[in-house]
């Protein structure tokens, strides 16, 4: 996979930074955003190839946030939640996310779901069990 330009929207401080890092290690750079309102500025000023968001933020929820990113990008996106039930993917994939992860997430499976979804197939939708390689997001 080619290096990305990815924002990460995460209100979790260690799990941001921790994702980021892995992120950097497998080639990717990200910018950070721990709110809804950073997100929005970053993708005002900047274009990015995917987007990684978190569905509960302090200041909204990560559906509306997409909703809004809408008229600034057109970048696949994946949400990243701690709700696994059914109905709940519905409502991502209206929203227009193009795929979703259950926390703790699985890293080879992000890396797998943002790999399909740069190159427009559609991701697994991901709800992953822990095990010893998910990573707490």
């Amino acid at each position: 996979m080619n290096p990305l330009r990815i924002l990460l929207v995460e209100d979790h401080d260690e799990s941001r930074l921790a994702l980021d890092r892995l992120l950097r290690m497998s080639g990717h750079s990200a910018a950070l955003a721990a709110s809804a309102a950073e997100a929005r500025s970053l993708t005002a000023s900047e274009p990015f190839q995917i987007l990684l968001i978190d569905l509960g933020l302090p200041d909204g929820s990560g559906i509306d946030l997409l909703r809004d990113l809408r008229s600034n990008s057109n970048a696949p996106a994946l949400a990243l939640t701690a709700f696994g039930e059914e109905w709940f993917a519905s409502s991502c994939v209206e929203a227009g996310f193009c795929g979703w992860l259950v926390k703790p997430v699985v890293f080879d499976d992000l890396l797998l779901a943002i790999d399909s979804a740069v190159r427009g197939t559609t991701p697994p939708l991901l709800a992953a069990p822990p095990s010893p390689h998910s990573f707490g997001v």
